[in-house]
């Protein structure tokens, strides 16, 4: 029966039906099998992990949490798959996706854990990092996912970077963590793309150093213009004005780091 909600005042909620073929919906991560580059995996927002046998051409669901936010292949064996599933936390396959064991002894229960990564030199060093909101963490395992260990301090380079100097004792929490990358050719080496200070290990994620001199660092919020000056707020050096069409900034406040302030400049 089709009626029409114009006229029929009857029916006081409805929603939408989708017909058809399924929509297109989030791509979280693409990740390739070293061993096998036919083999794809494709992690969804809403269905999970996908997985290609013919390098793309066509598509299969595994069964796996409908959340998935990224695969990691063994290098060497490409029956062995780790899949990230945010609140899920990581599951582990062996038979090249077709059944999934939990793999997270040693993670904090419910968090979201958006990206695994397995060491290229050594297919029992499997790496994991996730966040909620500002607050990420970098895991670690050495036995092939059976146990997880975190270590999610970051040693700041001040001359680079000296926002937020003199909190947290001299180390920095992990910030939001996107992404994590391996060295090809030494599976010790990491990087993490973070909000701020992104990190970078040179022991298999045990102690981590930020490593982002030269790169922006500045988050500008807003511009503002009167007469021959500019403005602008960045959130953690404060507000800024130009008298000479941004050849040269002066800082209006905060004048010195200030807690609770600083670091809040909208």
């Amino acid at each position: 029966t089709i009626r029409d909600f114009k006229t029929d005042k009857t029916l006081q909620f409805f929603g939408n039906i989708k017909m058809g073929a399924a929509a297109a919906g989030t791509v979280y991560a693409v990740n390739v099998s070293p061993k096998n580059p036919s083999l794809v995996l494709a992690g969804t927002q809403s269905e999970g992990l996908l997985l290609s046998k013919d390098a793309g051409k066509s598509w299969n669901r595994v069964a796996t949490p409908p959340q998935a936010g990224s695969a990691g292949f063994d290098p060497s064996n490409p029956d062995v798959i780790y899949g990230a599933f945010y609140k899920d936390g990581i599951q582990k396959s062996t038979d090249g996706g077709k059944t999934w064991t939990p793999s997270s002894e040693g993670i904090e229960k419910g968090f979201p854990i958006i990206e695994v990564v397995v060491s290229p030199t050594n297919p029992l060093e499997v790496y994991a990092i996730g966040s909620i909101s500002w607050n990420g963490k970098f895991y670690r395992s050495e036995d092939g996912g059976k146990t997880w260990k975190s270590s999610s301090k970051v040693k700041p380079d001040l001359a680079a970077n000296p926002t937020l100097d003199g909190i947290y004792g001299g180390v920095q929490p992990l910030s939001a963590p996107t992404n994590i990358a391996i060295n090809p050719r030494d599976g010790k080496e990491l990087f993490i793309a973070a909000n701020w200070r992104c990190p970078h290990s040179t022991d298999g994620g045990v102690t981590w150093t930020e490593r982002d001199a030269g790169a922006d660092i500045s988050v500008i919020t807003d511009v503002r213009f009167f007469k021959d000056r500019t403005y602008v707020t960045v959130m953690d050096e404060g507000t800024l004005v130009s008298a000479d069409a941004g050849k040269s900034w002066k800082q209006l406040w905060p004048l010195s780091h200030t807690r609770g302030f600083s670091g809040h400049n909208w």
